[in-house]
């Protein structure tokens, strides 16, 4: 089973993406609290983006990242890019994400 650990960063008074991303990048083994992992499937949802609604468009979370625990015990840290296309057509998530060590 696919353990989950949700980690939200939020860094007040930040607008851009440089702090958000300095800290998905040096991000490591090391970091993990284990405690915090979960296997609800459901964990990661919607979690890493605004909804939208009447007036408002979607948007992402950057200050949200996730670390997946695979079953056979590796560590990756995933992080959401987009969820629309070039033609701002929803549906298509774009994500990185890489084995930590």
């Amino acid at each position: 089973m696919i353990g989950i650990l949700i980690i939200f960063l939020i860094f007040q008074g930040t607008t851009g993406t440089d702090v958000e991303n300095s800290i998905y990048d040096t991000f490591t083994k090391e970091d993990v609290v284990s405690a915090n992992f979960t296997n609800d499937q459901r964990s990661i949802g919607s979690s890493w983006r605004n909804g939208g609604g009447p007036g408002t468009l979607p948007s992402l979370k950057e200050n949200v990242f996730y670390v997946v625990n695979d079953t056979d015990g590796n560590l990756y840290k995933l992080k959401f890019l987009a969820f629309t296309n070039a033609d701002g057509e929803r549906g298509h998530p774009e994500f990185v994400y890489s084995l930590l060590d």
